[in-house]
């Protein structure tokens, strides 16, 4: 269906545009300059523009040509252009120098995106343990050390995957191999992602002190955030393509599955674009009325982290009797004889309260006191 092809190309395009703004965004701010991880949103997202532009250009291609490079006639495992690029490891010619080119470009490009993928997570996860950067000249070598690695690597595939095609003149029914170890790439982050996630929440270092409040950290949830939506869009099609291109498409699978999970595959960029270039402002401006009233209210008063960890979380201060605590002698001695003691002694049991719900999650925890005043 030539009609697949169309939703392939604009989708692809969409995201490009998507992942086009962010990247130019990052790259006018001075924290590219200083931070590594700065560095490698801006390569991800550059990368990410460049291969949804290579494939929406072969997908516009391939429906305005109106040709179907899966199709064979008489073959029971048919799928008429629903495939996307995988239909190229079915096709038994594939000469296009168009479409060669775009795909050897595209198939690049996203080894590219995999690789700083897989860097983002290993500098996110690093400061979610460390809570520290590796100073200015620390980061700015950090980050050349991370241009080198993987542009060498981009420039060795790069030059490998067009020397095949050229040696063969096009594509043909053994260019699976090639697409196979793209996927393999993807597949191994994707393990890569879910163990980063388990192994911060197992450790503990998903929590952090802010403002005297325990609350999820705010790397963890950026981590968490773009790592959840990287699996969401990625996962079911790296499954489908490496079941199809392992069992030679012998295997037969629902048409519509596979259209869906190549579509949410081909958005990745925008969601991703959306989750790590969007600010809370522009989100709220633009779906409060999809979101809880006590999300926009806390957002409208003040936007600090706590504040919105503490609606998230359902905290809220006494609306009835609330009751004031000073730590200082002379106030503390009128207050403990105001209703014999009963007001200060409320007071210490809902201190005790707050202090122990906010540290269960914790096996072991010690209080030092020094006059008037106390540390966690």
């Amino acid at each position: 269906m030539r009609t697949w092809s169309l939703m392939y190309g604009l989708s692809q395009l969409v995201s490009g545009v998507a992942s086009c703004f962010i990247a130019a965004r990052i790259y006018n701010q001075e924290e590219l300059r200083r931070s590594a991880v700065h560095f490698i949103f801006f390569f991800f997202f550059f990368y990410s523009w460049l291969w949804s532009f290579f494939r929406g250009v072969f997908f516009l291609d391939t429906f305005l040509s109106g040709t179907s490079l899966g199709y064979k006639p008489g073959d029971d495992n048919n799928y008429d252009g629903v495939l996307g690029l995988l239909d190229v490891a079915q096709s038994s010619d594939m000469t296009s120098p168009l479409l060669s080119c775009t795909t050897v470009l595209g198939d690049t490009a996203l080894l590219a995106c995999s690789l700083w993928i897989l860097s983002m997570t290993a500098e996110l996860s690093r400061l979610a343990r460390t809570n520290m950067d590796r100073g200015p000249t620390g980061e700015h070598e950090t980050s050349r050390r991370y241009c080198k690695w993987i542009h060498a690597i981009i420039a060795l595939f790069l030059v490998c995957e067009a020397g095949y095609i050229i040696y063969h003149k096009g594509f043909n029914d053994r260019s699976y191999r090639i697409l196979i170890s793209g996927n393999m790439l993807q597949a191994i982050t994707l393990v890569y992602v879910i163990y980063i996630l388990t192994m911060l929440k197992c450790t503990g270092r998903n929590y952090e002190t802010i403002d005297g409040s325990i609350v999820l950290s705010p790397v963890y949830k950026r981590i968490r955030s773009i790592m959840l939506v990287y699996i969401t869009f990625s996962f079911q099609y790296q499954v489908i393509s490496l079941i199809l291109l392992y069992s030679h498409f012998n295997v037969h699978l629902p048409t519509m599955l596979i259209g869906v999970s190549r579509l949410l595959f081909n958005n990745s960029g925008t969601a991703l674009s959306i989750v790590m270039g969007c600010s809370q402002e522009c989100f709220f401006r633009s779906f409060h009325r999809y979101v809880p009233d006590e999300y926009v209210e806390a957002f409208n008063l003040s936007d600090p982290a706590l504040v919105m960890t503490n609606a998230a979380a359902g905290y809220s201060p006494p609306m009835v009797n609330p009751v004031f605590v000073f730590t200082d002698i002379e106030s503390s001695t009128l207050l403990w004889n105001l209703e014999d003691g009963a007001i200060m002694s409320r007071a210490n049991e809902v201190h005790e309260e707050i202090i122990r719900g906010l540290l269960i999650q914790f096996r072991v925890y010690m209080i030092n006191t020094a006059e008037d005043a106390f540390q966690l």
